[in-house]
């Protein structure tokens, strides 16, 4: 080839590469795209009006703007300056990479139904109307059937902007897929309770920004409760459910979610071999069955109310370091409902025994005595059956007890009382989005 032929090849690859998308990978293992010149899709995601707790359709331009061995990372164009940065993308892309390996010995096999051996992180700002707590991710099982624009795949959504606690959503929103790829696609669907217990298992090994928040909100808890998971339940009025705990009552769910959690770690030897047993377990007529058929080869008892029972009471006894219980307060407007307590299914809280004794192990109810405390733990021991059990997040009216408690009658008791207060800050909530949910979503 003549030294000129050479040349102008030399100036037509340059070319060439100059009009490439792809920039020069930042890191050995990372690719980083220039948000200004780069592939861009249109997705539709949806939103949460957190005003209604709705959820509403919305279109947007994606670009895509990091990729690693396992991963492509979309973000929503109007949030390329001001919800995320390069360093922060190479920095969550890289443990990503590296906890990825443990996430799939515990949890399972993620699908590759789009065959490109990535997971798609969609990354926008999926909330409106914030006053405190927003929607931190969610996942839709429809996309690993009808995905986003006709194509099929392992797409997550993460809120932006990013912060200390986004990649603890990406292993939290994961756990989901591979939960409903391994378990619902196959026909053995898990009640989104175990499924968020599961996914609040992530937290605990990758995310200790979140695992700390998850104590702090248990430990200003005084209501122990993640079975029914939306901590409400129906009453035949037009309104149709009542929350028990006021606003933000859904963080005791996943406040004793991931204590529960840690708390059968802590009893099986602390390394996490519980949770994927449980993430790998044959299905069961019911998810609590499911848990029971697990647990019972470790020594705890054969049913939940009683294993329960032993968490609260393992909790009192500081088994698990760092955590306090607290007797509920009966005059907390969030928890006293025409002057009762409504015990949801399979809901704990904590009382006077001295000033209770109408309290006792009859019925639906359990009770035991919290040592020399003073205190004892009451459960309703009833499941939630019917047209909830499928997702187990409402209880029926008929499977709800009310309770009667007073507080100790001696100011100078011992018994501190304490009321679900959280501190006015932002906590991290998800959503699976059901079928029964995307009838739901609101169109723009």
């Amino acid at each position: 080839m003549k030294k000129s032929h050479i040349f102008l090849f030399i100036i037509f690859m340059f070319i060439i590469s100059c009009g490439n998308k792809v920039t020069a990978p930042s890191v050995s293992d990372i690719t980083y795209y220039d948000p200004n010149n780069t592939i861009i899709k249109t997705y539709t995601y949806s939103i949460k009006d957190n005003k209604d707790q709705s959820m509403i359709a919305k279109e947007g331009a994606f670009k895509k703007i990091a990729e690693s061995a396992n991963a492509i990372i979309y973000v929503e164009e109007s949030q390329i300056d001001k919800g995320i940065t390069k360093a922060g993308v190479i920095s969550f892309l890289r443990k990503f990479e590296n906890y990825l390996p443990r996430e799939i010995e515990i949890y399972g096999e993620i699908p590759d139904i789009d065959g490109n051996g990535k997971v798609i992180f969609l990354m926008a700002d999926i909330n409106t109307n914030v006053t405190t707590t927003g929607l931190g991710g969610y996942f839709q099982p429809s996309d690993l059937i009808n995905g986003k624009n006709g194509e099929p795949g392992e797409y997550l959504h993460v809120n932006l902007p990013v912060s200390d606690i986004t990649l603890g959503i990406m292993m939290h929103e994961l756990q989901h897929l591979i939960n409903a790829y391994n378990n619902l696609m196959q026909g053995k669907s898990m009640d989104i309770w175990l499924n968020e217990a599961l996914s609040e298992s992530t937290s605990l090994i990758f995310s200790e920004p979140i695992a700390k928040e998850r104590e702090y909100i248990f430990n200003t808890s005084t209501y122990y409760s993640f079975y029914t998971w939306n901590l409400v339940y129906t009453d035949g009025t037009p309104q149709g459910t009542v929350p028990v705990g006021g606003y933000g009552n859904i963080l005791m769910s996943y406040g004793s979610s991931s204590i529960f959690m840690k708390w059968l770690d802590s009893k099986t030897g602390g390394k996490q071999e519980i949770y994927k047993e449980i993430a790998h377990s044959p299905s069961a007529p019911t998810s609590e069955q499911r848990l029971m058929n697990v647990l019972s080869k470790h020594g705890f008892a054969n049913d939940m109310d009683t294993v329960l029972l032993d968490w609260i009471a393992d909790i009192n006894n500081g088994v698990v370091p760092g955590l306090k219980l607290s007797a509920i307060d009966p005059t907390d407007p969030k928890f006293n409902i025409n002057g009762k307590i409504p015990l949801l299914p399979k809901s704990l809280v904590v009382y006077s025994t001295a000033d209770n004794p109408q309290i006792t192990t009859s019925g639906r109810l359990e009770t035991r005595p919290l040592g020399k405390t003073g205190l004892s733990v009451v459960i309703n021991n009833s499941e939630n059956q019917g047209q909830n059990l499928a997702a187990a997040v409402i209880a029926d009216k008929a499977n709800v007890e009310e309770l009667t408690i007073k507080k100790a009658a001696n100011l100078n008791s011992s018994i501190k009382y304490q009321r679900f207060n959280l501190q006015d800050r932002e906590y991290f909530i998800d959503k699976v989005i059901t079928e029964e949910d995307e009838k739901n979503i609101k169109k723009q």
